[in-house]
């Protein structure tokens, strides 16, 4: 029922419940949480995999070395995001909407722990915390890194893929529909 259908409807006060009025918001939440959730996971499992095959960690050493493999590793992460904004915006048509917005949550996280470290830690180590691990192998991993930037890296990158993909791809099809006349 619209708007206009529920103040012409009877004299005076409506009886249509006011939930009825509203736009439906329950797929869009449970599209926005499922990106939430597998693009992180996808990402994760792809640098597994790819650990695997090569046989390089920060762990086991790589042959440009643990700096090198640590900045391939961020961009790796930033790529992976990239191409499942595409691949998503193409396969899931009902991700388009949300998929722009995936990045909120991840930097907000991100942006709580760093805040909070600054407030209430005495030595903050931002950097070794959230973006560079400065002995792998010898101690603790950047564990905030693990669990906040590259979800948030990742994040923002799928979002990028979303909105090109979201700029191209109608051109594409004009494109197309246009040669075939």
């Amino acid at each position: 029922m619209s708007i206009e259908d529920a103040a012409n409807h009877g004299a005076g006060l409506s009886t249509v419940p006011a939930f009825e009025l509203l736009p439906e918001r329950t797929p869009r939440i449970r599209y926005h949480a499922l990106q939430l959730f597998l693009v992180p996971f996808f990402t994760m499992v792809w640098i597994m995999f790819i650990e695997e095959v090569t046989g390089w960690s920060e762990l086991h050493g790589s042959p440009m070395g643990n700096d090198w493999y640590q900045v391939i590793k961020g961009v790796e992460v930033g790529a992976v995001g990239l191409i499942l904004g595409l691949l998503f915006y193409r396969i899931f048509p009902e991700l388009r909407e949300t998929g722009r917005w995936i990045w909120i949550f991840p930097v907000s996280l991100l942006s709580l722990g760093i805040l909070y470290d600054l407030h209430a830690v005495t030595h903050p180590r931002i950097f070794e915390d959230y973006f560079y691990w400065s002995h792998p192998g010898r101690d603790e991993g950047a564990l905030g890194r693990e669990f906040f930037t590259y979800p948030a890296w990742t994040s923002i990158w799928y979002s990028v893929g979303m909105v090109i993909a979201a700029r191209t791809m109608p051109k594409r099809a004009q494109a197309g529909a246009k040669q075939s006349t």
